[in-house]
């Protein structure tokens, strides 16, 4: 209800409207327990701190008193002493409407300060957010660029990858392709030298066998683009493959070594 005094304590704050309230002589109201408790406790009031120490200084009074009370309580007293009661009833009333008015207008002040501070945080908080989010913004633009930079310079490695692939696959194809010629040639070669022939001996047939071996890994190796393994001198094919018409006897001879060199004691060196 409108016009009903509060307590006050500020911790407390209750609206005094029903039961019983304590008053003092200092114009302070407090609800029945603080009242109590400044009883039990030293006489002092809690908001002032005036001193309670006569009888009548602090009192309980009926927030809703009996319709005989009120026919009573001023009855017998001169009109100058009911206004006098009247008058300082009401002032105590204004009192307490006043300091209730002046305390809202603290609590306004003190929201309002508060109110202030939260405003000048939430700006700063505000700008330096715009402050990051343009770094940010900047940032996102340069990582871009970086990016389509890295993906075109990646396209562009990746096709020159490709094209050395390729590259690699042909020179595989055709290195295959000239193994697998040289490898028919040379086997051609050996299919006229698989039988010694009467009065040939081992030594003079596994020594053409070995050079012309040799010959053949050589031009391989050469055809190929690589250093041959040993500096023996290169036999020309088409003097094999025309000295392949006579006979197998004269195809032998044309690879014949001459006899070893001979040290001073007399016993040959050895060539292999």
């Amino acid at each position: 209800m409108e016009g009903n005094l509060l307590c006050n304590i500020k911790k407390c704050r209750k609206q005094l409207h029903t039961g019983r309230a304590w008053v003092t002589s200092c114009s302070h109201l407090f609800c029945n327990d603080d009242g109590e408790k400044l009883l039990v406790h030293e006489k002092k009031c809690p908001v002032c701190e005036h001193l309670l120490q006569e009888k009548l200084d602090i009192v309980c009074i009926d927030l809703n008193p009996s319709e005989s009370y009120k026919s009573m309580v001023l009855c017998g007293q001169r009109p100058d002493v009911i206004l006098d009661i009247c008058s300082r009833a009401i002032t105590f009333w204004h009192f307490q409407n006043q300091q209730e008015s002046l305390y809202k207008e603290y609590v306004v002040k003190k929201s309002a300060e508060k109110f202030a501070k939260l405003q000048h945080a939430y700006n700063k908080m505000t700008s330096g957010f715009q402050v990051e989010m343009k770094t940010m913004c900047h940032e996102i633009r340069k990582l871009k660029s970086e990016l389509t930079a890295s993906k075109k310079q990646y396209d562009e490695v990746n096709a020159v990858l490709m094209d050395k692939n390729r590259e690699l696959q042909k020179a595989k194809m055709s290195y295959s392709e000239a193994k697998r010629i040289n490898m028919q040639r040379t086997h051609s070669d050996f299919s006229l030298f698989e039988t010694k022939q009467p009065g040939e001996s081992s030594r003079d047939f596994m020594h053409t066998k070995r050079k012309l071996s040799h010959q053949n890994t050589d031009d391989f190796m050469i055809s190929c683009g690589s250093s041959p393994r040993s500096k023996t001198i290169p036999v020309d094919r088409s003097t094999i493959h025309g000295s392949l018409q006579g006979s197998p006897f004269q195809l032998r001879n044309l690879f014949a070594q001459p006899s070893p060199p001979q040290r001073d004691d007399g016993i040959p060196r050895k060539l292999f």
